[in-house]
């Protein structure tokens, strides 16, 4: 009996680690998604011509998952036109966004379209540019760091459900 609890515990343990290891991947990834949907967004301003809101409206369409369904319900949103600012609307809408991603990513995305309604095109370029650099910052130290933190999860998984197996036994 002791055998068979032990071989669950540390299964369990080694499963744990690499659910850690597939999290941080995933959230790397979805972080990878939102720079892309972040350059397209400052493509549409800058080669487009379009307003904020009619960039939110033409990206929405083009993107799939998660992401898309938040972005085709604040363009909903902003077609209803009820007199709410864009901002206002882009915070309420991407606090539903459920994706897995660093929480100062996640702040910075929901709160990116704040100060951006009051100022001209270009400022608004350069102010979404830096929150794509941030996020490009972020992938890259997750992608420098992806190796030894996956290891590390996964060995931290096999050494607690060893400690545990010895602790009881």
């Amino acid at each position: 009996m002791k055998i068979i609890g032990s071989g669950l515990v540390l299964f369990s343990g080694v499963m744990l680690g690499f659910y850690k290891a597939f999290r941080y991947m995933e959230i790397q990834e979805n972080l990878q998604m939102m720079i892309s949907v972040m350059e397209m967004f400052i493509g549409q301003i800058r080669t487009e011509r379009a307003t904020l809101k009619e960039a939110v409206c033409r990206i929405s369409v083009r993107q799939s998952g998660e992401i898309g369904r938040v972005l085709q319900s604040t363009a909903g949103s902003i077609q209803k036109n009820d007199g709410k600012e864009l901002y206002l609307i882009w915070q309420e809408e991407m606090e539903t966004l459920s994706l897995a991603l660093p929480e100062t990513i996640r702040k910075e995305w929901i709160h990116m379209l704040d100060q951006t309604g009051f100022y001209d095109r270009e400022i608004q370029l350069k102010q979404l540019a830096d929150v794509n650099a941030h996020m490009k910052q972020e992938y890259e130290l997750m992608n420098k760091k992806k190796k030894e933190t996956c290891r590390l999860y996964q060995s931290m998984g096999l050494l607690i459900s060893l400690f545990v197996i010895i602790l009881l036994w």
